[in-house]
């Protein structure tokens, strides 16, 4: 740590016409020389730290407006209405809830809920899996992968969701979700179901 201290403390700030591509080509020089550090002497060992230093804080400097335009809601919480069609024939209404949180603007990770209900029959959903987004101004077109469990009047030990829609922005902190489409497995007992959708409509808040 004293090391430290004492490389700081004899820093000086760079020339005029100094920047990040000066110090790079200084820094490559430097590194060459640095195949057998022993050889060289403190004072240039030295210089070559306070050298990397600011290389690094120049790229900083550099990267954060950068990052700074990628703007992108960091959650997105939806809720609306859900009509689903179960084979052989059920068609039930219901509701349909998700979280949304992004890592990137175009990827993000999901948890979804949904109810659906029929002449006393109920089926209720729990999935997760990654959201892709095409973000534009306007229109937000996803696609999204779905995995989790059932239940309801009948025993469903497994679900997957494979669909996306398109949201609409209103404002800044709210969407319309014009439209979501899935295509809805479901396995209970060993038998697998592959001939359900599901279409959902509702508003999104984001954060």
């Amino acid at each position: 740590m004293a090391d430290v201290l004492a490389l700081l403390s004899g820093f000086r700030a760079p020339p005029e016409g100094w920047g990040p591509r000066v110090a790079i080509e200084e820094m490559l020089v430097t590194l060459q020389q640095l195949e057998n550090p022993k050889d060289l002497p403190d004072a240039r060992r030295d210089k070559t730290v306070r050298t990397l230093m600011i290389v690094a804080v120049s790229m900083a400097v550099l990267l954060v407006p950068a990052l700074g335009q990628e703007a992108f809601p960091k959650a997105e919480v939806f809720g609306g209405y859900q009509f689903s069609h179960l084979d052989p024939t059920l068609s039930a209404n219901g509701w349909n809830t998700a979280i949304n949180g992004s890592l990137r603007a175009w990827f993000g990770v999901a948890a979804d809920f949904s109810g659906t209900y029929k002449n006393g029959t109920h089926v209720y959903t729990y999935m997760f899996g990654p959201t892709f987004s095409a973000r534009s101004e306007r229109v937000t077109p996803f696609a999204h992968a779905l995995f989790g469990g059932a239940g309801g009047s009948s025993a469903i030990a497994f679900s997957m969701a494979l669909g996306g829609g398109a949201d609409v922005t209103a404002c800044k902190h709210f969407a319309v979700r014009l439209i979501q489409a899935d295509w809805l497995l479901l396995r209970s007992e060993g038998v697998t179901n592959k001939r359900n959708v599901r279409v959902s409509t509702g508003i999104v808040f984001r954060f």
